[in-house]
């Protein structure tokens, strides 16, 4: 229990797990655009993934019974951090903490998939829902999360500021930028049919399956009022940028589209933001061959 203790607390850090995330909000407004992308993208999900292994393999959630301390860290983690993402001005803080809010989706579909296996033996399938929602939202996130920071970072060098208010409006003189921002936002906010609803469909679906269990139908409602929320604050983050009035004095009359070697990765990862959604069969299919070495 101990090991099991440290394993969550160690790997917490690099996934940035509350109470253990006060060095992302920090990392992101120092760090350069494209490293901002790799941390939430991919360095933050190698420690979901570090949890993930030994967790499900060497100690197992039936042994254990660690899924309802998951699901309170999971829980824990999304609320605070939808919280926070509200109150913050600099865009790369906002979505900075909006990452955290999305590790705590993927660790409370993870624990759901422990207290089931634990709780509810004969529910595999049950489990194996939770998990490939879990799994499947680390996919979402890393590709629309990507996207949104490499979009602001267009903004940035072209305002030269990360304040939301300097920002906004700015989106008529960058379509590019702005629309793949706004495939990035709506992927992140789980707006159907894109993949990012299905990811978390599919941990709702699971944490509705036992209605009679109090703890899977609380984490479930948390779950999806914390959905709602991010989803309010995405969609309100893009009306500013793309649709309200500049702030500033000329409406950004200066400013000019990002340039082509900037727009390039932009276009890559909206591109499969909608890939993933047309190719869900297959992503689904890959993820289940993964789960069955992990559940077996």
């Amino acid at each position: 229990a101990f090991s099991l203790a440290m394993i969550t607390i160690g790997f917490g850090v690099t996934a940035a797990i509350v109470p253990f995330h006060s060095w992302l909000p920090d990392a992101h407004p120092a760090a350069p655009t494209p490293i901002s992308a790799i941390l939430s993208g991919v360095v933050i999900k190698t420690g979901i993934y570090a949890m993930l292994w030994p967790m499900f393999k060497i100690f197992g959630p039936v042994a254990y019974g660690f899924g309802p301390a998951l699901i309170g860290l999971g829980i824990l983690t999304m609320s605070f951090a939808n919280i926070a993402a509200i109150m913050q001005t600099d865009i790369k803080r906002f979505l900075a903490y909006s990452s955290i809010a999305n590790i705590g989706y993927i660790v409370t579909g993870m624990g759901l998939a422990a207290h089931i296996l634990r709780t509810y033996p004969s529910e595999v399938g049950l489990a194996a829902l939770a998990l490939t929602g879990a799994l499947l939202h680390v996919l979402n996130h890393a590709l629309g999360k990507g996207l949104s920071f490499l979009s602001t970072g267009c903004y940035i060098l072209r305002i030269n500021s990360r304040e939301i208010e300097k920002l906004e409006g700015i989106g008529p003189r960058m379509p590019a930028t702005t629309a793949s921002l706004g495939i990035g936002l709506l992927n992140l906010a789980g707006v159907p049919p894109l993949s990012g609803f299905w990811s978390k469909l599919l941990i709702v679906s699971a944490g509705l399956g036992v209605p009679s269990d109090g703890l899977m139908l609380a984490a479930t409602i948390i779950f999806i009022v914390n959905c709602i929320m991010a989803a309010g604050y995405y969609l309100w983050l893009f009306q500013r940028l793309a649709f309200r009035r500049p702030m500033l004095d000329g409406g950004h009359k200066e400013v000019m589209e990002a340039p082509a070697l900037m727009l390039t990765p932009l276009l890559v990862l909206a591109a499969a933001c909608i890939l993933v959604t047309i190719m869900l069969n297959p992503v689904l299919q890959l993820i289940q061959s993964a789960l069955e070495v992990i559940l077996r």
